[in-house]
């Protein structure tokens, strides 16, 4: 019955399945707390072999499934090894989560392994941390003609900027950036030698425009 299972997850004495901890957690008002973090932080080399996407939860109660997955990837009470177990279970990719409490290594995590989806909504609270963030997100998730540098995305000079100096972007993405970015950009850019390095990198002569704007 629902009211066991705290003292049977707290002691350990079931078998280790998200079901489990998706019951208690529906029993404990939808509410993450220690017995749940506790459970997971020691069972997570046996749950990162389930999916929480399999699990009967999904079918029976998918939004409240759903609330528990973002609570798990929204809190710092996992250990390291834990959030792992958590990404690898995971059923989605998320448009949007709330990343002010967790450590700047679980943000990366959620950045490398594409748990972070490409929107506004994740850019912007990325920005709130750190630029650096924004630039890995897009380098983990351009295309290689980078149409998702668009009008629903708006990146800030300074962005570009980051973007145009990583070492994980082709020479050719970097060409399209700095060609969509056009003169303007280039007169107010800080990193003006790289952009003529980009095109000399493309086997393109640095355009008259921007040559005529040192003088």
């Amino acid at each position: 019955k629902a009211q066991f299972w705290k003292p049977i997850l707290a002691k350990n004495k079931v078998k280790p399945s998200w079901d489990s901890l998706i019951s208690y957690y529906q029993y404990n008002a939808c509410t993450l707390d220690e017995v749940i973090f506790n459970y997971i932080n020691e069972n997570n080399v046996l749950l990162k072999e389930q999916e929480i996407s399999a699990s009967e939860s999904k079918i029976n109660i998918p939004d409240i499934t759903e609330q528990f997955e973002v609570g798990l990837l929204e809190s710092e009470s996992l250990s390291e090894t834990a959030y792992k177990a958590v990404i690898s279970s995971r059923m989605f990719n998320h448009d949007s989560l709330n990343l002010l409490d967790l450590s700047k290594s679980k943000i990366s995590l959620l950045i490398n392994e594409k748990v972070l989806s490409l929107t506004s909504e994740n850019v912007e609270n990325l920005r709130k941390i750190s630029t650096d963030y924004v630039r890995d997100i897009f380098v983990q998730n351009l295309s290689t003609d980078c149409t998702e540098l668009n009008d629903e995305i708006l990146l800030e000079k300074p962005e570009y900027e980051l973007l145009l100096q990583s070492p994980e972007l082709t020479a050719a993405q970097k060409l399209i950036i700095v060609e969509k970015l056009g003169i303007n950009f280039y007169q107010e850019s800080n990193v003006q030698h790289i952009i003529n390095q980009i095109f000399k990198n493309n086997g393109k002569y640095i355009p008259i425009k921007h040559i005529k704007s040192f003088f």
